[in-house]
């Protein structure tokens, strides 16, 4: 802000006044127009000159110049102090504006960052369930391969063992057969039937052997204990 233009009054008496104009007096008849005065026919009229009076004192500008020096200094000083003044608020809003700038610069940045964070916690968890869902994936194709091997294998064993058991059946009823066969020869045969007999007359002799030696045995212990 530019303080205000003064101008320059110098601190000296003021030059004095100009005489003042001749005061004229009353005008007087010199005589009609004449020879001696037809060069000027307004001669006739011509005024009398009067010896010019005092003017008024002329005033003193000292005393005037100086409280007016002291009234523009007194301005001048406050007009640097509100200079001052509005430079100094000036420069705190400034400073102020630029702590505020700096403040959203800082929070821009910390919001970025978070951001920025947030956006990687996402990726990352992201990440992280698209390789459980792979990993799930995974091990349900696993198990249904399992399964599948497990089904054809049940199949296959079962296969095996309808195939076993039927073999073991053929088998049995082939034995069966056999001994069947056997039996009828046997049967039909006087010597095998003779030899039948005996081995079970010689199994009741010997079954019937034990019997008596037991007796025997009991009715030895009995005599043997103390009366």
């Amino acid at each position: 802000m530019q303080p205000p233009q003064v101008p320059h009054i110098p601190n000296q008496p003021a030059p004095p006044a100009p005489p003042a104009p001749p005061i004229y007096g009353p005008i007087h008849y010199e005589g009609a127009v004449g020879p001696h005065n037809v060069d000027n026919p307004l001669h006739y009229f011509a005024p009398n000159p009067a010896q010019p009076l005092h003017g008024p004192p002329q005033p003193d500008y000292r005393q005037f110049n100086a409280q007016f020096q002291q009234h523009w200094q007194v301005e001048q000083m406050e007009n640097e102090r509100i200079r001052n003044d509005l430079l100094q608020r000036q420069v705190q809003e400034e400073f102020h504006r630029q702590q505020i700038q700096l403040q959203l610069q800082q929070q821009e940045a910390e919001q970025l960052q978070m951001q920025q964070q947030l956006q990687q916690q996402w990726q990352q968890q992201w990440q992280q369930q698209e390789a459980e869902r792979l990993q799930m994936q995974q091990r349900l194709q696993q198990q249904e391969a399992e399964n599948a091997n497990r089904q054809a294998y049940d199949i296959l064993r079962a296969g095996q063992e309808a195939e076993e058991e039927q073999h073991c059946q053929e088998q049995r009823d082939h034995e069966q057969q056999e001994r069947l066969e056997e039996a009828l020869c046997e049967y039909d045969n006087p010597a095998s039937q003779q030899q039948h007999e005996d081995d079970e007359e010689r199994r009741r002799t010997q079954e019937q052997e034990r019997r008596w030696q037991r007796d025997a045995e009991d009715d030895e212990n009995i005599n043997q204990a103390p009366v």
